[in-house]
């Protein structure tokens, strides 16, 4: 048991979090779970945060771009789910451009 910052009593994983939540994106329920690590050194850090899958499977594909240069991910480091909506992003963008020569 442990106070918390009230200095009530709580038992950290008293309570399932897919409970408090919801369990209808795993990726969600995952992110939250480290992010709420009651331990500092296994926690999840700010920058692993912004590398997490649900974070990234979030972001339009522009701006996942701008995401993956900012904070050094490289395309292989990338959920299947996010590369596939990068890669549409790109075909479509190919497309659109090849339509409507400058």
């Amino acid at each position: 048991m442990l106070n918390n910052s009230r200095g009530k009593l709580r038992k950290p994983g008293g309570k399932p979090l897919s409970l408090l939540i919801g369990d209808e994106d795993p990726d969600f329920l995952d992110f939250v779970q480290k992010c709420l690590d009651w331990n500092p050194e296994t926690r999840l850090s700010p920058d692993d945060a912004l590398r997490h899958v649900w974070v990234l499977k979030g972001l339009p594909p522009q701006v996942l771009i701008h995401h993956q240069r900012m904070h050094n991910i490289t395309t292989p480091e990338l959920p299947e789910v996010v590369k596939d909506a990068r890669d549409k992003f790109f075909l479509e963008s190919t497309i659109t451009q090849n339509d409507n020569p400058s």
